[in-house]
């Protein structure tokens, strides 16, 4: 057996088994396992899905690539950044992976303050979830062709998350065309020529896609993604240290 598998690789494995599994989303990863959600069968599925592809199943890890760029907010990636990074050092996933993702070796909000990123100019395909801020860096960003197609280097698979502007970064790159999705609440119109429908709530899902609104929203998505991946009780405790009342 193989010793881990992507979360990515993981879906595509339970997802493949068609007729055989439920076709209800599967959504949830509660403490390194894949499991369906509101369903008692989790300890038989995933002997199945292991036994039958032959990978340790409760070695799965995740890895998720935050996309910085220059004038960023940076408030956006770390609201984002603190809540998540809990599902590691409060132990809901232990094999919680990251990379701080740009196409330079330093980026720096619209004031210079400065974040040294760990991967340059790196394929973006081999991660479980992306994660994009926004900021007024944004503006040229949709239009600049090296960006976008780097951003269209990720799996076609893997969550594309935002806040704030970001979406219109996901925009740009197509991952929002069928989609419903959210921006900050003063470029609503420009986001209408990137996705089938703009909601004003604080986060908004659709498949694959979650995105967020203005700035503190950040904090929203961290949660959300907290529930997402490793259940209510996860949330509801890092939701408690983080001092969180919104």
């Amino acid at each position: 057996m193989r010793d881990a598998i992507g979360l990515v690789e993981a879906r595509q494995l339970v997802e493949g088994l068609g007729s055989r599994v439920s076709s209800n989303c599967w959504s949830c990863f509660y403490g390194k396992f894949w499991v369906k959600q509101h369903t008692r069968k989790e300890g038989r599925l995933i002997k199945f899905v292991s036994s039958k592809f032959h990978v340790t199943i409760k070695d799965v890890y995740m890895k998720i690539a935050y996309v910085l760029f220059n004038e960023m907010t940076l408030l956006d990636f770390i609201g984002v950044y603190d809540a998540v990074l809990r599902l590691k050092t409060m132990n809901y996933i232990p094999d919680l992976q990251w990379d701080l993702c740009a196409l330079t070796e330093k980026v720096s909000d619209e004031l210079g303050l400065t974040i040294l990123t760990t991967k340059t100019g790196n394929s973006l395909e081999g991660y479980d979830a992306l994660v994009v801020p926004g900021g007024d860096g944004t503006k040229a960003l949709q239009h600049d062709r090296d960006f976008i197609e780097w951003l269209r280097t990720a799996s076609s698979e893997s969550w594309k998350t935002s806040v704030c502007t970001g979406s219109l970064l996901l925009g740009a790159a197509g991952f929002l065309r069928n989609k419903k999705a959210t921006t900050h609440f003063d470029y609503y119109e420009a986001l209408q020529a990137y996705c089938k429908e703009v909601v004003t709530d604080r986060v908004v899902e659709d498949g694959n896609i979650i995105t967020a609104g203005a700035v503190s929203s950040s904090i929203d998505l961290g949660l959300f993604l907290c529930k997402k991946w490793a259940g209510i009780e996860a949330a509801k405790q890092i939701r408690k240290r983080m001092d969180y009342r919104g």
